[in-house]
């Protein structure tokens, strides 16, 4: 496919004559990108990625609606810093990397000002580097120009302005040609649609035009782009959010909405009190309501309040102590998802701080990947030889799943066993000794026939009933080096 060339597209301002411009290059080819299900179905589907976990989705267009003076700019001015420094926006976790904003409504004045009231808080932590903020740009751009798209008045189409090109011309030099398996974040901050979009917010085609716009941006660059967007009445009366069109919401990948706390008589309960609630998310559940208060300059979470911002070092700090309270307490947790998931129980947990379950699998990756925390057999040393005896069996004779141990114990022969069967099971052929498909002084085993792939050991482990584990399979569980003996 051809790349996306803002050079193809012609602008010219609205005052001049729409009958001297050139016509459009009707003749272009169209080159389309055609994938076959069964080549997709056998490869590895690639990870889905995120800028803020949950809510910001990498490349692709993000909406974040709210109210006039509501504190959007001021929310994704936050974001930038928390993008950019290795802090939490809200709890959330963004990926660390770049961020661009372009600021049509707040001066360079205002933005110093806010950004002063941001890092105050910040900048008397020991893990807080300010040099890290030079990945943090804002172009100001009150007073000017700001359209990055309008009508062309012979196609009645949307068409790039030169600004777009100009921001373009930016993001290639300031974050650069997207490298395959980079982990790096990228976010670019519109704000807001009414200064950039110089189409009908009501006419669908021109909106779904803007947004592609935005669309190709995005994958060509592999950033994240969050538009703010004021709201309707009628989106404020019903508590969507949703502004114009229904070519917004139907065209946006995500759309958040940032709006006050309203009680049931419909009177605003706090003048200080926001929630961000999510209201779409084409990769996940939608739902999420994040309250926040407005602090010394800032929004904070109500519960956490300015101790929410924790920066990666402090949540690996919080995973280490939850993990220590945890076996003192004598609940081992595990790396495998399932029961007793480490991320998924710390972010339950009333010490938690909040933090959600995709922080803590992040710190949890750290912290496995620096060797502070491991990942080790429990239990006494008769159950580990017995396991190893196990999964020696399974992996020769592909086998995955053991039925019902503790009823197979009390049959008092193999032979009986295998007649009082149930359907679909079967008994292990194998020339091992005895000793490594059954418990000594009980009869073998029984297994599932429609299992028949091999997992690795800790998918076996999750698989196995309660009662089979003390029998057949050690736990793995979590613990740091320092503690083990």
């Amino acid at each position: 496919m051809k790349p996306f060339n803002s050079s193809d597209f012609d602008y010219y301002p609205p005052g001049e004559p729409w009958t001297d411009r050139p016509a459009r290059n009707s003749e272009q080819p169209i080159v389309l990108k055609i994938f076959k299900a069964n080549q997709l179905a056998k490869t590895e589907a690639p990870e889905r990625e995120w800028e803020v976990p949950g809510i910001i989705p990498a490349a692709r267009v993000t909406g974040f609606c709210g109210d006039g003076a509501g504190g959007k700019s001021l929310s994704a001015l936050q974001l930038g810093v928390a993008q950019t420094s290795g802090t939490d926006w809200f709890g959330k976790l963004p990926r660390i990397g770049k961020c661009l904003i372009l600021s049509c409504e707040d001066d360079g004045d205002e933005v110093h000002r806010r950004l002063r009231d941001i890092v105050a808080p910040l900048s008397r932590r020991e893990d807080f580097n300010v040099e890290d903020l030079r990945n943090l740009e804002i172009i100001d751009m009150v007073g000017e120009d700001s359209l990055l798209a309008c009508l062309d008045g012979r196609s009645h189409s949307i068409v790039p302005t030169k600004l777009y090109e100009k921001i373009v011309e930016h993001l290639d030099g300031f974050m650069g040609p997207h490298v395959k398996g980079c982990d790096e974040g990228r976010i670019l901050i519109l704000d807001t649609l009414s200064k950039v979009y110089g189409g009908d917010e009501n006419v669908r085609i021109q909106v779904t035009q803007f947004v592609g716009f935005l669309d190709r941006l995005a994958i060509k660059y592999h950033v994240a782009i969050v538009l703010l967007m004021h709201p309707s009445l009628a989106g404020i009366s019903t508590g969507t959010g949703s502004s114009g069109s229904t070519g917004w919401n139907g065209s946006l990948r995500a759309r958040i909405y940032l709006t006050a706390v309203i009680s049931e008589k419909g009177e605003e309960i706090d003048p200080c009190l926001r929630q961000l609630k999510v209201m779409k998310n084409n990769y996940g559940p939608a739902g999420e309501t994040i309250q926040l208060r407005w602090e010394k300059g800032r929004y904070v979470l109500v519960a956490g309040g300015s101790t929410s911002a924790l920066t990666n070092d402090e949540i690996d700090r919080l995973f280490l102590d939850l993990l220590e309270q945890f076996t003192r307490e004598g609940r081992n947790v595990v790396v495998a998802t399932g029961t007793s998931y480490a991320p998924a129980e710390f972010s339950k947990h009333a010490d938690g701080k909040r933090i959600s379950k995709e922080a803590f699998k992040r710190s949890m990756d750290r912290l496995l990947k620096k060797h502070k925390i491991k990942s080790v057999p429990y239990g006494p040393a008769s159950r580990l030889r017995l396991s190893q005896n196990w999964l020696n069996t399974f992996a020769c004779r592909g086998t995955t799943l053991i039925k019902n141990v503790k009823a197979a114990s009390l049959r008092a022969s193999n032979a009986m066993a295998m007649s009082e069967a149930p359907p679909n099971t079967m008994s292990i052929p194998t020339s091992r000794p005895s000793a490594q498909t059954s418990v000594p002084g009980k009869p073998e085993m029984m297994i599932p026939a429609r299992i028949k792939s091999m997992t690795p050991f800790t998918r076996i482990h999750s698989h196995l009933p309660d009662s089979s584990r003390r029998w057949a399979m050690a736990r793995m569980i979590i613990k740091i080096p320092s503690t083990m003996k």
